[in-house]
């Protein structure tokens, strides 16, 4: 085989990996949004309702009850929807850039082109959803745990 077929095969390989990149990025993206997002939002709604339930209740009964840990629970539920949701909304500017780049990086190697690849993959997203994802879990559990306590203590 010669040399200029072994670099073709070899470009073929690599355009293969970067179709197979741009795949799995979507399926990702996909997978993120459907799937722990579905569960986080679920788990604090739920928190946020049964919060205020108890505190209707505890209203309506008129219980002289310190009511500050279910408070904050709420509120801590609350946030870990808007964190939620920025995270959500950070992965998919951060996946969209990732098929971009791996078009673009098909391009080149299909056509041949001396161009660089103006899409450059931005490590920093991939550290701000990393942390995203850090606090949204651990919020969530502080959530759960603090409304727990709530239940737990009172009733």
């Amino acid at each position: 085989m010669t040399k200029k077929k072994e670099l073709r095969k070899k470009i073929d390989l690599y355009r293969e990996a970067i179709i197979l990149h741009y795949t799995e990025s979507y399926k990702s993206e996909t997978y993120s949004r459907q799937r722990i997002d579905v569960v986080t939002i679920a788990l604090s709604t739920g928190g946020i309702i049964l919060g205020l339930s108890i505190l209707k209740f505890i209203y309506e009964q008129k219980i002289v009850i310190n009511t500050a840990l279910l408070k904050i629970s709420i509120v801590a539920f609350a946030i870990t929807i808007i964190v939620n949701y920025v995270n959500q909304h950070v992965a998919a500017k951060a996946h969209n850039l990732e098929r971009k780049w791996a078009r673009k990086e098909d391009e080149i190697i299909k056509y041949e082109l001396t161009e660089d690849n103006e899409y450059k993959l931005n490590k920093s997203d991939n550290k701000i959803i990393i942390s995203l994802n850090i606090i949204n879990m651990l919020l969530l559990i502080i959530s759960m745990v603090l409304i727990s306590i709530f239940i737990l203590t009172t009733f």
